[in-house]
C-alpha cells in the first residue's frame, strides 16, 4: 500500500484528495499546515507528497526545502498545487520539485499524476535501510560513517552517546541499530532494554559489537577486556539484542557484518 502525505489547509482540497486517494487504496496522512506536514513526513516517510502552495505556520517552499534537504526524504516525489498565473514554480524547481498542478483541479487528475510519479519512482527508487549507528571512539566513528555514506541504499544516523542513541531511535524508528558494547554514559543492556520498550522498535534488529582493542595494551588488560566483553554480550542478549557481531576491526568490511539485515 502506498502512503501519501497531503499538506493542505483548505478543508475542501484536503477532503477531495483524501477521498480520491483513499478509494484508490492509498494510506493517507493529512496535514493542515507546514509544521505538521514536516513532522508527518519525518515520521511516516510517505511514498508521495501533495503540497498546496498556501500553507500556514511553515510555508510550502520551506516545507519542500526541508524534504529535499533530508537524506531519507529527498527522493520522494512532490506535487505542488499552485494558483492560476503563479510565478513561483521556478523557485520550487530550484529545490528539485518538478511537478505542479494548477488549481482548481480534478482529484482524478491528481491521482493520475501521482500514480505516474510513483511508477517512475519505482523504477528509479533505491529502497533505503534506516540505520542507527553508535560509537564513542572518534576515529572509528568517522571511518564507519565514511563507509556508510558511500552506500545509496542507507539512510543512516550516527550517535556517540547511549542516551542520545535511545532518544534518536524513538524518533527515527530505524530498521537496524548497531551499538558498541562499551558506552561512555550508560550500560549497553540498559540502552537496549529502553529501545525494546518502544512498540515501534519491536522488529528492529539491534546488533552489538566492540571496538578494537589497542595494540599498546598488555596481556592482562586485553584478557580483562575480553572477559568484560563476554559479560556485556550476555547482558545485551538478555536485554533483547538480536545478534553479537564481534569486534569491529575493519571498517571497510563493516557492511558485510550486517548485510543480511538490510532491505533488498
Amino acid at each position: 500500500m502506498h502512503r501519501i502525505l497531503i499538506a493542505a489547509s483548505e478543508t475542501q482540497t484536503q477532503e477531495a484528495l483524501r477521498q480520491e486517494f483513499g478509494k484508490a487504496g492509498f494510506e493517507v496522512f493529512p496535514a493542515p499546515d507546514g509544521e505538521q506536514a514536516q513532522q508527518i513526513a519525518a515520521k511516516r516517510v510517505p511514498d508521495l507528497i501533495i503540497c498546496d502552495i498556501n500553507l500556514p505556520k511553515l510555508s510550502a517552499f520551506e516545507f519542500c526545502k526541508g524534504v529535499k534537504n533530508n537524506t531519507l526524504l529527498k527522493d520522494i516525489p512532490i506535487i505542488v498545487l499552485t494558483e492560476p498565473k503563479s510565478s513561483v514554480e521556478d523557485s520550487f524547481r530550484y529545490l528539485g520539485v518538478k511537478d505542479f498542478i494548477q488549481k482548481p483541479f480534478q482529484p482524478a487528475a491528481v491521482l493520475e499524476r501521482g500514480n505516474a510519479l510513483l511508477g517512475r519512482a519505482k523504477i528509479m527508487h533505491v529502497q533505503k535501510t534506516k540505520i542507527l549507528f553508535h560509537c564513542s571512539k572518534p576515529l572509528l566513528f568517522q571511518q564507519v560513517r565514511d563507509v556508510c555514506e558511500g552506500v545509496p541504499q542507507f539512510a543512516a544516523k550516527y550517535m556517540e552517546q547511549g542516551s542520545l542513541l535511545v532518544a534518536k531511535a524513538k524518533e527515527f524508528i530505524p530498521d537496524i541499530v548497531i551499538l558498541d558494547l562499551f558506552m561512555a554514559d550508560m550500560q549497553a543492556d540498559d540502552a537496549i532494554a529502553a529501545m525494546r520498550k518502544v512498540p515501534e522498535l519491536a522488529n528492529t534488529a539491534i546488533l552489538t559489537y566492540y571496538s578494537p582493542i589497542s595494540e599498546a595494551d598488555d596481556n592482562y588488560t586485553i584478557q580483562a577486556k575480553m572477559i568484560e566483553v563476554q559479560f556485556l554480550k550476555h547482558a545485551s542478549e538478555r536485554a533483547g539484542a538480536t545478534e553479537y557481531l564481534g569486534p569491529l576491526n575493519n571498517p571497510s568490511k563493516f557492511i558485510g557484518l550486517f548485510k543480511s539485515y538490510c532491505k533488498d
